[in-house]
């Protein structure tokens, strides 16, 4: 499924309405013939990322229908700013980043934002670094969930996060990526993200002891 018309709310096509043509275009190409009013070629690149958006929004607000809403606002904005977006700009990073922070929004205005558990014996900062460096989407625990009374006391941990740690977490644990692409998604420094999964490992660990 994909837009075709952009006003106040995304219009859906079926995804056999696109053109074949544009399938071996580059994202970079069909962004700048988008910017030059191509609406197909916006309707490819949504073809190719709106089940990322829809999935990503699902998993940080826990709801279909507005994990949908954060779908049409996320587009519709694109749409209207894609002029802002570089040349050879990544649009996979630029749509996700939208995405996240509208997620972001909803998050604080929910006023799920939790208190992170403050350590009295907190850890050298090398040692810290250390941890964070050996910290892998494979290696990592979280992702290998065992039971169903696990799974539940993971999504009540997540709603104790600070919204942006929470985010953190998810993106690079539950949706594989890197902290370089973290980074780029929120707008913030390597270092941010890792300090904020420290944060977040440090809270889950807690609440999850015994069970890993």
């Amino acid at each position: 499924m994909a837009l075709i018309v952009w006003t106040k709310r995304v219009t859906i096509a079926p995804r056999e309405w696109s053109v074949p043509a544009l399938d071996g275009c580059e994202d970079a190409q069909l962004v700048q013939a988008a910017q030059a009013g191509d609406c197909w070629a916006f309707t490819e690149l949504v073809h190719r990322y709106d089940r990322l958006v829809l999935q990503i929004a699902w998993s940080l607000l826990g709801d279909r229908e507005e994990a949908r809403e954060v779908y049409q606002e996320t587009f519709l904005r694109a749409w209207k700013s894609l002029r802002e977006l570089r040349q050879n700009g990544n649009f996979r990073c630029w749509v996700m980043r939208i995405a996240v922070h509208i997620c972001l929004d909803r998050l604080r205005s929910k006023k799920r934002q939790a208190l992170a558990m403050a350590l009295e014996d907190e850890p050298e900062l090398a040692d810290r670094r250390d941890y964070m460096a050996c910290t892998t989407v494979d290696s990592n625990p979280f992702r290998l969930v065992a039971s169903e009374e696990l799974r539940q006391r993971i999504q009540v941990t997540l709603q104790k996060l600070a919204p942006r740690d929470r985010v953190v977490f998810e993106l690079r644990h539950f949706h594989g990526l890197s902290v370089r692409e973290v980074a780029a998604i929120l707008g913030t420094s390597e270092q941010a993200v890792k300090t904020a999964l420290y944060r977040a490992h440090q809270v889950m660990r807690q609440a999850l002891e015994g069970y890993l």
